[in-house]
């Protein structure tokens, strides 16, 4: 009896650790979120909007899904054997991703000469974001195997000195030097160009180990599915940026990209939640555990719906105070996008699970289903309705993503057992 009280303790501290790390960042962020409203233009929101947009895009593509990898193969390792697989996704780091980010510079300059955008500029920008993709896939990875390990206090402690260095050099950039959207993006460089030095120092001996290309090859292999889908997530999470910068209105456009920034926030709090039980999840997945995946979704789905509801209620207090009294015709945008949130939680959790169990094809194929279908859709919502449908359509995407995965699962698993019979 006295053991399993120690271990519940043990693990209840663990958790903690977890959700404060995801917490008091986004209350430091919160709380600074004033001092940023007040030194950022329009202009400046719509930039560094318009490139989060692209995050979905090129995070993938750049980090491989590395991170996604490790999790799903770190309970089929033995714990001899774990150093050899964070070795391996160093080599990939090191070697192919500075390929990817290079690539998608590139692919990101051609495709801005052809659009010739009168509101969104390429230089330095694009640069900028794409440099600190590259770098925060480290941070990534260590996050991940502290998590995987359930190293919580030194989670937490990465956790609140990547806050503290992006908060500093913001206040410094943006605040002190007024340098508004490059001063905003070179703080994101910056923090993570420094938490890059860390870990790969703390990590230098994993450089000495021989990797087989053989594996190298087999992890390619297993998140190259994973990649074309997340690339597809573009246009679920991403495509409207694109077609309404093209309506080249940069205050509405600024409006939009602070909703999105407001997301983003609750999001935070949801991501909290879900990654300090995501271990959780790949452990019960691969026990076969379905009573606890079940009330973990039925968890997170009822915690976000609660949040998200009680700050609907509230959002027009919220933005008026964290953006200082500016910026408030975007209260309605704000509202609408929030429920995305609800959404979103129910699609990663079943993304979550379907990886976990090994069925990358699946979310290939509903990516591309989906994305096919929001290709049709998004141009003439937003040509009809613009900004407003643009949020309605946030919520629309997750939607037909969700389904998509249970209509594409049910459908190949009919196949599966007519072609046995």
């Amino acid at each position: 009896m006295k053991i399993k009280v120690q271990k519940y303790i043990k693990s209840a501290k663990s958790t903690s650790y977890y959700l404060l790390a995801s917490i008091i960042p986004a209350i430091i962020s919160l709380l600074v979120n004033p001092l940023v409203a007040t030194n950022m233009s329009h202009e400046d929101y719509a930039i560094v909007g318009y490139y989060s947009a692209f995050n979905l895009l090129f995070v993938p593509l750049i980090s491989f899904y590395m991170a996604h990898f490790f999790a799903k193969r770190f309970f089929e390792y033995s714990e001899e054997k774990r150093d050899e697989l964070k070795a391996l996704i160093y080599k990939i780091f090191l070697i192919i991703s500075p390929v990817l980010a290079f690539l998608s510079a590139a692919g990101l300059g051609i495709y801005h000469f052809l659009r010739k955008s009168t509101i969104i500029p390429f230089l330095p920008y694009a640069l900028i974001f794409i440099s600190s993709l590259y770098f925060q896939s480290f941070f990534t990875l260590e996050l991940s195997d502290l998590k995987m390990n359930r190293k919580g206090k030194l989670f937490f402690y990465f956790s609140i000195l990547q806050s503290a260095l992006i908060v500093l050099s913001t206040i410094v950039l943006v605040v002190h030097l007024k340098l508004g959207a490059a001063g905003k993006m070179t703080a994101t460089l910056l923090e993570s160009v420094i938490l890059f030095i860390i870990v790969f120092f703390r990590n230098r001996s994993l450089l000495k180990t021989k990797i087989p290309f053989s594996q190298i090859w087999d992890a390619l292999m297993f998140c190259a599915p994973l990649v074309l889908a997340a690339i597809l997530s573009f246009f679920t999470k991403g495509y409207d940026a694109v077609l309404l910068e093209r309506l080249n209105e940069t205050n509405n456009f600024a409006h939009y990209a602070i909703a999105t920034q407001f997301v983003a926030y609750l999001s935070l709090v949801t991501n909290a939640i879900q990654n300090t039980f995501q271990p959780d999840i790949y452990q019960a997945i691969h026990d076969n555990d379905r009573k606890k995946v079940t009330n973990l979704f039925a968890l997170f789905v009822l915690f976000s719906t609660t949040m998200v509801v009680g700050f609907v209620i509230v959002a027009p207090v919220i933005v008026r105070i964290l953006m200082w009294g500016r910026y408030l015709e975007s209260i309605p945008f704000v509202r609408l996008a929030s429920f995305s949130v609800i959404f979103s939680t129910i699609y990663y959790f079943i993304s979550t699970v379907f990886i976990a169990k090994g069925k990358n094809h699946l979310t290939l194929i509903n990516k591309i289903i989906t994305s096919v279908i929001i290709i049709i859709v998004y141009p003439i919502v937003i040509s009809k309705f613009r900004y407003a449908g643009a949020c309605v359509l946030m919520s629309f995407s997750y939607i037909i993503q969700s389904l998509g995965y249970i209509f594409v699962n049910s459908i190949i698993s009919r196949y599966v057992k007519i072609s046995h019979k």
